[in-house]
């Protein structure tokens, strides 16, 4: 029959052995060379005749240097090449989609800066789901609309599988989250965290002592209140506490006199009387959002008063 199946773990060892060899400038072995065309030739087969309505395509180990880029493809993005090269894991690479041309070569449809990545390493071939007969039209059609039937991994779906992969980060976000009474990976009990990636930007930006004083504060000051773990609270909170030490007993009683929907609605007016706020919360909007806190923190106390807050912004003195 035609479907016969891919010799993959020898394929993967020869690859192995290849890589090798290239990094200790040692000739790969005859033998295992033969074993490699063998296992290129034993693949895959999956042909319109015998499967009707699905592309003729194979499953093929493809040497990199016989791989080329169409006018279609998008710009080659260099520094994307280096984060795949700096943080390389085989286990993450994937299969290219390329077209085979009359002339050898292989038009690369899916999977360009993987491609240039391994040249970089140094590799020589690599996993490729290869089709065959395809026009440059109908390569086209397909690198439109490669991600027509996927669906994108959102910032929750992420931060659930790395917990459960014990990803750092991710793992010390999850204990800072539930330490405090909340439930950010989708698992756990506690109040549900929907601004995922807020939290994780303000670990990153801030670090994680500042998210455990914002986490603190929210579930002290508005107890199971989601409204208070929304995005734009978090990052205002984030930048409050960033900029200054304030006891917990000021934070409840200061800003504990206003809903959590009531400073974001103030928040939401003065970064945009038009209701638009941009997604990453830049440095303005997060500035702005920190003066909704601080005048709410600010109100009922005298201008000399010591506990009074001082925003400072480009070097003026707002209050």
């Amino acid at each position: 029959g035609r479907g016969k199946q891919i010799r993959t773990t020898l394929a993967n060892d020869i690859l192995i052995q290849q890589n090798a060899a290239e990094d200790t400038q040692q000739d790969v072995n005859p033998q295992d060379s033969e074993q490699m065309d063998e296992a290129i030739r034993e693949t895959v087969d999956i042909t319109a005749e015998k499967y009707e309505g699905l592309a003729d395509q194979t499953f093929e180990i493809v040497p990199l240097d016989r791989m080329f880029l169409e006018t279609y493809q998008r710009s080659l993005n260099p520094q994307k090449v280096k984060r795949i090269v700096k943080e390389f894991d085989p286990s993450k690479l994937g299969v290219l989609m390329i077209s085979e041309r009359p002339d050898g070569r292989y038009a690369v449809i899916n999977g360009q800066h993987r491609m240039t990545a391994l040249r970089e390493m140094g590799y020589k071939y690599a996993r490729c789901q290869v089709v065959h007969g395809w026009t440059i039209q109908e390569e086209a059609m397909a690198f439109t609309h490669q991600h027509d039937n996927t669906t994108r991994l959102t910032a929750k779906d992420r931060f659930k599988s790395g917990v459960i992969a014990e990803e750092k980060e991710k793992t010390e976000i999850n204990y800072i989250a539930t330490k405090n009474g909340y439930n950010a990976d989708g698992c756990g009990r506690g109040t549900r965290i929907e601004a995922i990636g807020t939290i994780e930007k303000i670990a990153s930006m801030y670090g994680l002592d500042v998210l455990d004083r914002v986490l603190q504060a929210t579930g002290l000051t508005w107890p199971k209140n989601k409204k208070a773990v929304c995005r734009e609270m978090l990052m205002a909170l984030a930048e409050l506490l960033s900029r200054f030490d304030l006891p917990e007993a000021d934070i409840q009683g200061r800003l504990g006199r206003y809903t959590p929907d009531g400073l974001v609605k103030m928040i939401r007016n003065l970064i945009s009387p038009n209701g638009y706020i941009r997604g990453e919360m830049g440095k303005q909007e997060r500035f702005c959002a920190c003066r909704v806190l601080v005048d709410a923190y600010n109100k009922g106390l005298g201008a000399t008063s010591k506990k009074r807050l001082r925003l400072i912004w480009n070097d003026d003195e707002t209050e």
